[in-house]
């Protein structure tokens, strides 16, 4: 048996179903002497008879005096990062407490004492290798155990965007191009899924605002919603470089084609990547007009996911990371 503790600060929330307690149950369905163990709190005790002890984003005291009890015990510690954590730009409401050198020294700390690091993207991987010599990348995946992608894309004259007030200035640098298209296309209309966006709303007539829900509340809404274009704007900065592009994969599962900024990683098949708002209008403005191409970027984007992103395929890179920590 390999025992496994699993430790994440919000573990119902999105980070949580991408890169712990989403995708770490289903590694005994590749290998059946992997148990998993989520734990909310950690003393010696809790980690008795533990091979590897998991931690999605340490960043705080607790998570810290986790790292270093996991070593002391001599516990394998796994930690994962999937943000930019030293990068997080001012807009953001996290800003405050990623900036301060107490939470950067934390997290210095906890990633030198990892016997393994994993994160989403090559550029997360060449930030974090300054402080670890074992930094693997494990990629955001579609759940291809619950879900199924669809056979086909939307049809439906709609468009959506998801996201957290995280990304105010990523919607703010694409505004007056939603609203001319808005405005032209009157026919087609905007749903947007999180809080507190009156801002880009209140320039679009035909919208339908959804606040944050549950993540299978989330995904029930998004795939009944079934939009035919999923708007993935980010503003242009080191921060944004290292996200992952799950986003596109979201507005796969939902029957749509996924209009995202020119970084890597969102040089997949069926993105369409715009280098700046002029280009972010002409482009989408294609798709909202061609529902041929529409089918054919939808068509390339899930046979790519299919292919190399499912977490059926992902789990494999976890279960040898295990292998190897043992």
């Amino acid at each position: 048996m390999i025992n496994i503790k699993i430790g994440a600060q919000y573990p119902h929330g999105a980070c949580s179903y991408y890169r712990s307690y989403g995708v770490f149950p289903y590694l005994s369905r590749l290998d059946d002497r992997i148990k998993i163990d989520p734990i909310s709190e950690i003393e010696w005790h809790v980690i008795t008879n533990t091979d590897i002890l998991y931690l999605e984003r340490p960043q705080s005291v607790e998570f810290y005096s986790a790292c270093k009890m996991a070593k002391d015990f001599n516990v394998k510690l796994w930690v994962d990062y999937d943000d930019s954590l030293f990068d997080v730009p001012e807009y953001n409401p996290c800003h405050e407490h990623f900036s301060k050198e107490d939470t950067k020294k934390i997290i210095v700390e906890c990633l030198k004492m990892a016997d393994v690091v994993t994160t989403t993207t090559p550029a997360l991987k060449g930030l974090y290798s300054k402080y670890n010599d074992n930094v693997q990348i494990v990629e955001n995946a579609f759940n291809d155990y619950n879900y199924t992608l669809p056979d086909e894309p939307s049809d439906q004259e709609a468009l959506c965007w998801r996201g957290s007030t995280t990304h105010r200035q990523d919607l703010l640098g694409v505004a007056s191009e939603m609203f001319q298209l808005a405005k032209e296309h009157p026919e087609w209309g905007w749903i947007f899924i999180g809080n507190d966006v009156w801002y880009i709303t209140d320039g679009i007539p035909k919208h339908y605002q959804q606040n944050e829900l549950p993540i299978l509340k989330y995904f029930k809404f998004l795939k009944n919603s079934q939009p035919a274009i999923q708007l993935a704007p980010l503003a242009f900065n080191r921060f944004n470089v290292g996200k992952s592009n799950i986003a596109w994969i979201e507005g796969t599962f939902a029957g749509a084609v996924c209009i995202g900024p020119r970084m890597p990683e969102w040089n997949r098949p069926g993105i369409l990547s715009y280098g700046n708002a002029e280009s972010f209008r002409a482009l989408l403005e294609g798709l909202m007009t061609d529902s041929s191409l529409r089918e054919r970027l939808f068509n390339e984007s899930k046979e790519y996911i299919q292919d190399n992103l499912c977490l059926s395929k992902i789990n494999q890179k976890r279960k040898d990371i295990v292998e190897g920590l043992l």
